[in-house]
Formats: C-alpha cells, structure tokens, sequence
C-alpha cells in the first residue's frame, strides 16, 4: 500500500510541478525579453557586443531598480524568505523543505531571473518541488520515511521540466542524496517513484511548450560531427577538467568572498541602526546595489546578462575561429572579449548570489564552460576542436563542485547529442575537474566551514533566547520579591491588602 500510494503521490507532485515550472520559465523569460527588447538578441546574432562598453546604460537603471524590488519584498516578513537560502544540496541531505518558505524563494528567483542576474533556475525549482512533495505527505499525516521520500520526489519532479531528460533528474537527486550520506530508507522504491515524478513533470511541460529548459538555448548542433573520436581526445579533456576545476576553484572564492562582504555590511548597519531595522535595511540595500553592480558590468560586457542560455548559441557560432575572422563587415567574438566575459560572469555571480538574489550555480557555470571552450578552440584549434572542448567544458566548470558527475555527463551527452566514443572525454573531464577541487580540499573546508557557520549562528540564537529567558525570569522574580516586601511592610491602617 505504501509503494502505490507514493507512486500515486509522485504522479500528483510531478503534473504539479511540469504546471509550476511551465508558468516560473515563462514568466521570467518573458519579462527578461520584454525589458531587454529584440534588439538584444539581433546584436547578439550579428556579434555586435565584439567590444566593451556597446551594451545600453538603460540596463544599469533597470537591474538596480529590480534588484531594489527584490530587496523590498524579502524585507516584507510574511513571504517568510530567508535571509540565505539553503540550496539543493542542504534540501536533499535534510530531505525536507520548509513549505512557508518555498513561494517566496520561487518568487524572488524568478524576479532574479527576469531582471537578468547571474542566477539559474534549478535551485528554486528544487526549493518548490521539495516544498510540495512535504507539505502533501505532512497534510496525510504520513510516516516519516514517506515524508522523506515526497520529498525528493518533488526535488526530482521539480527538474523534470528543466533536463532534456527526466533520467538526469533522479540521477542528481540520488548522487547528491548518496554524497550527503542521506541513503533512501527503501533505494529502489526512491528510484522509481522519482522517476515518475520526473517523468510526469516532463511530460507537461514538454507537451505545453514543446522542449524543456536546456533544449531552449536551441545549440547549433547540425553544423557539427560531435561522434568523431581520436584517442588523443583523452589528454586534452584531462587537460580541460584541471582547467574547469581551476575555474571552479575561483568561482568558489569569488561566492565566499562576496557573501563575506555582505555579512559585514549587514553586521555593521545592525551594529548602527539595531538589529532589526539594520537587518531591514541590508536586505533592501544589497539586491539593491547588486542591481547596480551587475548592469554596469552588463553595460559593459553584455554577454554577462542573465544565467547564459540566451547567450550560448552566438558565442559558439560567432566567436573568431579560424572559419572567421574579426572585421568591420563580419564581426565575431575575440580571445579578449570573451576571456573578459568570463571573469565578468564569475563577478556578476558572486554578486548575485551573496547580495541577495537566489538562484543556483549550475547554469552560470555551463555558460561561462562554454566560453572557456571557444577561447581553447580559438587559441589551440588542433588540440581542442569544438565538438570535444565545447562539451568538455560545458560540464566540467559546474562538475568541479557539484558532486553530481554522471549527471553532469548526461547532460552534455543528451544537449549535444554525442556518440558512444564521445561520452569518454566528457566524463573524464569532468573526474578530474571534480578531483582538483577535492585534492585542494576546498569543498571538504567549504562544507566544514559552513557546517561551522550554521553551528554558530544555531548557538548565538540559542544564547540569546537564553538570555532573554532568564532576563525575563530575574525580572519577574524582582517583581515578586517586590510584592512579597510590600505585603510585609504593609501596616494596619493601609486597610486590606
């Protein structure tokens, strides 16, 4: 009884949320063309952004006052937005989501999304299927197991409509529930009722819009042979995952330190004007002066606008390879704009992400992948051609940190359409992407840190409602010593007490 029910459970979360996933991609990829104008596009085909500073100032305005909306609905205390959201990784180790929570994180990704900030959907999509998938099983009053399980099966519900697949969903959400050490209590059971949840998704959403979300960059694959293979292919994908996890490595840094600098500023204006009002003002002021950051650096690098699917298709097709070159009738993109580009989109997500906006890293990775891999291609054609550096690349930068690496190579293997051979050198790369981000021990310390971190911040709220406690307990107990000296020294003549 209890798999059926889960499988009818599954089957509920997944057509809920292909429905929520159709109206988030819509609403934000929408507004994002509505402001930006067709322009936007047209000057990204004919590679018109070749130089910096061609983007529109307009755009500064724009995204500062976005990020000032976001800043002013997180302040508003009945979303219930956290101050950081946990992200996937937490939600599925935890197997829980707290579903006050999931809308307003929806929400304010989805605004992030739309005024262009370097964020990607699948962490807020996770945030909502997980949400979903508790809220139903805890409205059945259903064993904690089975809550667990709607849980993830809402997480793997919730990528359906994001994947060119829906095996790549239940492939994360269980290699990132192993790397957590959070086993399903029943694996296979887990296994096939996310599938169906996954599947279910998928298939409203693909049978609404017709592709899912990665199908949408529409990569000019027809022009490439992406099953041709040389054994050498090998070393320069090795080559190419040190490389991603380098860039992995730095994409980390830049995360921390940004979130860094807005801890202290938000610790300072508490210091200033209280704790609350501080609090307040931070959460308003950081979106606020992400917007700004980001438009100027749109402004002067336009390929930095938004997660980067927009963008990916005219960075491998115009780019200056040796079937192009860089003139005044044919302008295309050079190793200077686009290396520039790059360390443009890891600053834009660092901001993104530590002043406030929500969103995952994912996305943002596989683009700034991408250039990565033009600029190889560009630099040394012979050692890196496209149809191996491009989904080499693509996965590597993100599979340095996200301990998913099969899911990783599934997506490059479905979104490229590669032959058997192919898949060799991308799942290489992205091994070793991962094993140089591990042989630094930066995740290790990353997730001590944070582990710390949330220890602290877990104790200080403890201290201080211990504090408060016994304030109020001295507090009341000098009232009734107060009362019990009254009634003593209380004489006759005063009358009843």
């Amino acid at each position: 009884i209890a798999f059926w029910r889960g499988a009818f459970i599954s089957i509920l979360i997944g057509c809920l949320m292909g429905f929520i996933g159709l109206g988030f991609f819509n609403a934000f990829e929408k507004g994002f063309e509505t402001w930006i104008g067709e322009s936007y596009k047209e000057n990204l085909e004919h590679a018109h952004y070749d130089k910096p500073w061609k983007g529109e100032s307009i755009w500064v305005a724009w995204m500062t006052g976005g990020g000032f909306i976001i800043g002013c609905i997180k302040a508003v205390p009945c979303f219930h937005i956290p101050v950081k959201a946990d992200g996937l990784f937490a939600e599925v180790k935890d197997k829980h989501v707290d579903p006050k929570e999931a809308p307003g994180i929806l929400t304010i990704s989805c605004l992030s999304l739309l005024f262009g900030f370097s964020v990607g959907p699948e962490a807020a999509l996770g945030t909502m299927g997980g949400a979903l998938g508790t809220l139903i099983a805890e409205k059945r009053n259903l064993p904690v197991e089975e809550r667990h399980a709607a849980a993830l099966n809402g997480m793997a519900g919730a990528m359906g409509s994001l994947f060119p697949s829906p095996i790549l969903s239940v492939i994360l959400i269980h290699e990132l529930s192993i790397q957590a050490s959070k086993y399903p209590v029943n694996f296979m059971d887990s296994i096939v009722s996310g599938c169906i949840a996954a599947t279910a998704s998928w298939m409203v959403f693909v049978g609404f819009q017709d592709y899912t979300f990665l199908d949408s960059m529409n990569l000019p694959l027809a022009l490439y042979d992406f099953s041709d293979f040389e054994m050498w292919y090998m070393g320069s994908a090795a080559f190419m995952g040190i490389l991603g996890g380098v860039i992995g490595f730095i994409v980390l840094l830049g995360l921390g330190l940004f979130r860094r600098i807005a801890q202290t500023n938000t610790e300072r204006l508490q210091q200033r004007f209280g704790e609350r009002r501080g609090a307040t003002i931070a959460t308003i002021l950081l979106p606020t002066l992400a917007g700004f950051l980001c438009g100027v650096l749109a402004w002067a690098l336009p390929l930095t606008l938004g997660d980067g699917t927009m963008q990916l298709k005219y960075v491998i097709t115009k780019s200056c390879t040796n079937d192009q070159n860089d003139t005044s009738d044919n302008p295309c993109y050079d190793v200077n704009i686009l290396v520039a580009t790059i360390f443009a989109k890891m600053a834009t997500l660092g901001i993104s992400l530590g002043f406030g906006c929500i969103g995952g890293q994912i996305f943002p990775c596989i683009y700034m992948g991408t250039i990565t891999a033009m600029v190889l291609n560009i630099v040394a054609p012979d050692w890196f051609p496209i149809t191996l550096a491009v989904p080499c690349m693509a996965v590597c930068v993100a599979g340095s940190f996200v301990p998913a690496p099969i899911c990783m190579c599934g997506i490059a293997i479905l979104v490229f359409v590669l032959g058997a051979e192919m898949t060799a050198p991308v799942f290489l790369s992205c091994i070793v992407s991962f094993l140089t981000i591990c042989g630094t021990g930066c995740i290790q310390g990353i997730v001590i840190r944070q582990s710390q971190n949330k220890a602290a911040a877990q104790q200080a709220l403890e201290d201080k409602e211990n504090l408060r406690r016994e304030d109020m307990e001295s507090r009341l107990s000098r009232d009734i010593h107060k009362g019990h000296e009254a009634l003593l020294h209380l004489k006759p003549e005063d009358g009843p007490a």
